[in-house]
């Protein structure tokens, strides 16, 4: 079932006030009206996609995964079924959604794969270990590939119990446990536990580096203490708490921890947006806090000085309780989570998306010197100190698969001891931070000193997208192989993995040095309507395989008047009438004067019959076909006008 809502002139700002900044609502969504909700958690694809992942109360209780990367047209990607409850929290690790309540049940591990499409429950995980179980959990938790379950009911004293998500996400792997108290949740960051003591022990920190021997490292002690999360600012200086319940003052607290083990006996800092309100979870991104609030919807607070933060834009839900806040897609989006009205999308003005990284430093097919530490350079994804994350660099290549961290958009590797003279040598980037990973749209091969004389394989385009095609209609584009190298290109097979794209044979062809050969693709629509992609792979003598993407849309009818097309553009149309027997006429348009040939296959690939070749002026043109002495079948049609190249299929019935 796909729920949807397209929310109607809500690009208002909120909350503006003198500062310079401000919050912006862009959709509403609420999802299941008449049901309360629970926590909230975001998950961006590999494709980009990206979605809210919001606790539903019940009855039924579950998981609504929204799909909100199209802001104006957010809606429900998938409803996981899961326990009744009040208490719903979830994290995300790879392509898995990660879901603990206290109505028991374990862990519910749902694949996130599939999305848009849709999504599914893997499995709900237990774990008992003696007499102590994760049945019920209060929070979860996960950093660095572990799973961190908290406040657990079976497993006393409600610590955080450990699990590795690390070698198989659908079967984490105990690894131990930390119960100085009841730990009502917690963040941990580079294997340091910042472990909230709801029930007045304040804050604990402690050594997560040996995950079956947790050590304390000090606790943050402050009376009347209801500490209910908690969030490490990004130069790690200074960790901001949250109080729900307690007699202290419900206020951010700021703490200075660069003096680890020593602790501050009172906060740098503390604010409040409105004094008497009780805040629920802060998270922080770059130098700003986003906070929820009861009675007081969503507010951000500057934190570039931490010692004085400030108001910096919000949205008021008076009467209602915002149970959190995830402000980390790469788009800048941020999404709230009310109990009763559901999601809420937002944008901050002084949040800039991200943007994809273009590889500069080695290019394509760069002959780099033996010997040489190898420079790489790649543009910033976005301002590394307003939005703090990382690059991991990946080199693969004869002898070699390497990854490293680099913290800015340049990195040089000196192992080059390790490559092989001659050998080609690819490199890509990742972009990371605690909850994303974005891969660059390319990856670069280059030479590692000169290469020995070899085939090398190019195909143009990298990319066919063969639009809206009939149902049981085909349609036929091509690409251009061509060999770059000094030896004969051997091309020994080409495939495709989705049934709905086929290759016109041959599949198999030898071309010289420079010499090129056009391979035809068809898309067959099936049903029902959609979009199909799927990839063409060409498999050579060229160690370097390239791949084409494929896509095309399925639908019911296609119809597209030949005279649409603005003046001055090329265009191939559609034979008619079609199917015909035995003459049917094609029609061209040409914007200037040029080379034209028009010719006709069948489906081995075989030539048929030149219609046109000759000069042709601008404009119309129409040719007729006679196909009498031909057999019924399917025929392709070729314009190639230039450097414009167009196929089209018709269909021969006697």
């Amino acid at each position: 079932m796909r729920i949807s809502c397209l929310f109607c002139a809500l690009m208002m700002p909120v909350f503006a006030l003198a500062q310079s900044t401000q919050l912006t609502v862009v959709n509403h969504f609420n999802v299941r009206s008449g049901d309360d909700y629970s926590a909230i958690w975001g998950y961006t694809a590999p494709d980009g996609r990206e979605y809210a992942v919001l606790g539903v109360q019940g009855p039924p209780g579950g998981t609504s995964i929204i799909d909100i990367t199209d802001s104006a047209n957010v809606y429900e990607a998938a409803f996981i079924t899961g326990p009744t409850s009040l208490w719903r929290e979830m994290k995300t690790y790879g392509h898995y959604a990660y879901i603990v309540t206290e109505s028991g049940g374990g862990v519910q591990i749902i694949n996130l794969s599939q999305l848009p499409d849709t999504a599914w429950l893997v499995r709900s995980f237990n774990y008992t270990n003696g007499g102590r179980n994760i049945s019920s959990s209060h929070t979860i938790s996960i950093h660095d590939g572990f799973m961190y379950l908290n406040g657990c009911s079976g497993w006393s004293p409600g610590g955080a119990v450990i699990f590795d998500l690390r070698a198989d996400p659908e079967n984490p792997v105990y690894v131990g446990d930390y119960g100085p108290f009841y730990l009502h949740d917690t963040y941990v960051l580079r294997d340091t536990i910042y472990g909230a003591g709801i029930y007045g022990q304040g804050l604990i920190i402690a050594d997560a580096r040996n995950k079956a021997a947790v050590q304390t490292i000090a606790t943050i002690s402050y009376s009347g203490a209801g500490t209910h999360n908690s969030w490490v600012t990004k130069d790690r200086r200074y960790v901001i708490t949250t109080d729900e319940i307690g007699t202290t003052p419900k206020t951010l607290k700021i703490w200075d921890i660069t003096d680890l083990p020593t602790v501050p006996t009172t906060p740098t800092a503390t604010y409040t947006s409105n004094p008497g309100r009780t805040e629920h979870n802060v998270t922080i991104r770059g130098d700003y806090a986003y906070v929820a609030w009861y009675d007081d919807g969503v507010q951000v607070v500057n934190i570039t000085d931490p010692a004085t933060p400030t108001d910096a834009g919000g949205f008021n839900l008076t009467g209602n309780l915002v149970w959190g806040v995830y402000p980390y897609y790469p788009s800048g989006k941020i999404i709230g989570g009310d109990m009763v009205t559901g999601l809420w999308v937002f944008r901050f003005s002084d949040l800039a998306p991200r943007v994809p990284v273009m590889l500069a430093e080695p290019a394509t097919f760069d002959t780099l010197s033996v010997g040489s530490p190898i420079t790489f350079r790649w543009t910033k994804s976005a301002d590394i100190d307003r939005d703090p994350h990382y690059y991991d660099v990946h080199l693969t290549g004869p002898g070699l698969d390497s990854v490293w961290r680099a913290d800015d958009s340049v990195s040089v590797f000196s192992d080059v001891g390790l490559l092989t003279e001659g050998g080609i040598y690819s490199w890509f980037i990742v972009t990371r931070d605690e909850w994303n990973t974005t891969f660059s749209p390319d990856t670069v091969q280059f030479f590692y000193g000169t290469p020995p004389p070899a085939a090398r394989i190019q195909v143009t385009p990298t990319a066919l997208d063969f639009g809206q095609v009939t149902i049981g209609m085909m349609d036929t584009l091509s690409v251009l192989v061509q060999n770059i190298g000094q030896l004969t290109l051997d091309v020994t097979d080409i495939t495709v993995d989705d049934p709905n794209f086929t290759i016109i044979p041959p599949t198999t062809f030898s071309l010289a040095t420079l010499d090129t050969h056009r391979v035809l693709v068809q898309f067959t629509a099936p049903s029902p309507e959609g979009t199909y992609s799927g990839a063409m792979m060409f498999v050579s003598n060229d160690p370097v395989s390239p791949t084409v993407s494929l896509t095309g849309e399925a639908v019911n009818v296609v119809h597209v008047a030949s005279d649409a097309l603005p003046p001055g553009t090329y265009g191939l149309f559609q034979n008619y009438p079609n199917p015909f027997n035995p003459s049917t006429t094609i029609g061209y348009d040409l914007p200037n004067q040029m080379k034209v040939e028009l010719q006709v296959f069948n489906l081995l690939g075989q030539k048929v019959r030149d219609l046109v070749n000759e000069v042709q002026s601008a404009g119309r043109h129409e040719v007729s076909f006679d196909a009498s002495s031909l057999p019924s079948g399917v025929y392709l049609y070729k314009l190639t006008a230039g450097s414009y190249l167009a196929t089209r299929r018709m269909i021969l019935t006697k």
